[in-house]
């Protein structure tokens, strides 16, 4: 792998180094297919698949390209997962993870940034929609049935 190879891998922003061709953002680093490095493809997913993450129809050997707009891939918009704890439901939380999980296989995405499974214990955090709540038994109990139901 050559000096240029290595930068590219770790390149994230469009531009950053001149020389090197721009990834398509931080959640997506092209492969070399020289080398048989295949591209990598992340998106955020506490809440469902990011409908712009690192998923352009041109992407060479993208399954399902057919199903993706030229704009960005249609996703699912998601009720925020304490909305989705507040049921106490773990069959709710499953079909959740499902549709989360099939999403992201449907997008050939490598890894999903989720769920979020810290606990909203300070009002003001910013990221508390993402979390499951406070109780550290719901959280548990909810967070795994939504994992496996993303994961089968």
């Amino acid at each position: 792998m050559s000096l240029a190879d290595k930068m590219q891998q770790l390149v994230g922003a469009p531009g950053v180094i001149a020389e090197i061709p721009s990834c398509y953002g931080a959640r997506h680093v092209p492969g070399i297919a020289r080398l048989r490095i295949p591209t990598f493809r992340i998106t955020n997913g506490p809440v469902g698949v990011g409908q712009n993450d690192c998923v352009p129809v041109n992407t060479p050997n993208l399954p399902r390209a057919a199903m993706m707009s030229t704009a960005s891939a249609k996703a699912t918009a998601l009720p925020s997962a304490m909305a989705v704890a507040a049921s106490f439901d773990r069959a709710v939380a499953a079909q959740f993870g499902d549709v989360i999980g099939v999403e992201s296989r449907n997008r050939a995405l490598h890894v999903l940034e989720g769920p979020g499974l810290n606990l909203a214990r300070v009002p003001q955090g910013g990221r508390n929609f993402e979390y499951l709540g406070e109780d550290p038994f719901l959280t548990g109990a909810m967070g795994v049935a939504e994992i496996r139901a993303m994961q089968k």
